[in-house]
């Protein structure tokens, strides 16, 4: 009975260790495939992660934080790009009109106003049977026979005294000559313009005609040919803040610019 007990027993227990390895066999190939799925969960929550940073990257609030921020940068930099753009526009702008009101200063004050005003008509009259017409030592005959048609010639003679003048011939530069007593000049030219001053002092010839002129002034203007004279005005030469002379035709349209 013992023995057959101890049989029994034997082949319990063996059947329980054949029972048991398999078992244990059992959750170890179970270990494995848990201890692999731990390590893939861990990589899936390691990817998981990952994509929750990237997702988290592309959060339609950080998104829209950071247009906010691009558009807020944008604007700023756009104002600032108008306020640099519009700076020097505005300082070019007042560089400019300073420029022309220095200019115009400028102008002013190189070309002083001048009231003009009209030459007579009748400034002269024509003699053309003086007797200082036959009088050489007035007007010699060598100077008589220098008289064209067509040309506009002038003759003056300082016989009482000194006198000036300024004149200009056609397009030639203006000019102006102390002509002491005793001393004669010859002009000659298509247009001739003349400022004399002392006149009482001088005889005055124009193609070989006598001028007889009164002046209480002793200075007289002369425009020739007498059409002319409507296109000139008195002063007939101002001058400007340097002293240069102009016709007075030259300085108006000057004043006018």
């Amino acid at each position: 009975y013992k023995f057959f007990n101890t049989i029994n027993l034997n082949s319990i227990q063996t059947e329980k260790t054949q029972e048991t390895k398999p078992t244990e066999v059992k959750k170890e190939e179970k270990l494995s495939p848990d201890t692999s799925n731990a390590s893939q969960q861990e990589t899936t929550d390691n990817i998981s992660q990952i994509g929750e940073t990237e997702i988290e990257k592309d959060d339609p609030a950080i998104v829209q934080g950071k247009d906010q921020v691009a558009n807020k940068n944008k604007r700023e930099t756009s104002v600032v790009d108008q306020e640099l753009l519009a700076e020097p526009k505005e300082i070019n702008n007042k560089s400019k009109e300073e420029g022309l009101d220095k200019e115009q200063d400028d102008q002013s004050e190189k070309y002083p106003k001048v009231s003009f005003y009209s030459i007579g008509a009748n400034s002269y009259t024509i003699s053309k049977d003086s007797k200082e017409l036959n009088d050489q030592d007035l007007l010699p005959k060598g100077t008589k026979a220098l008289f064209r048609d067509g040309i506009e010639q002038v003759y003056i003679n300082a016989i009482y005294g000194d006198t000036w003048l300024t004149y200009k011939i056609d397009d030639k530069k203006i000019k102006s000559y102390n002509l002491k007593q005793g001393r004669s000049i010859f002009l000659s030219g298509k247009e001739v313009l003349l400022l004399i001053g002392n006149f009482n002092s001088i005889v005055f010839f124009y193609n070989n005609q006598f001028i007889k002129s009164n002046t209480k002034s002793n200075v007289k203007v002369f425009v020739f040919p007498k059409s002319k004279s409507n296109e000139y005005k008195i002063p007939l030469f101002p001058a400007d803040s340097n002293g240069r002379l102009y016709t007075s035709k030259e300085y108006e349209a000057i004043l006018k610019e």
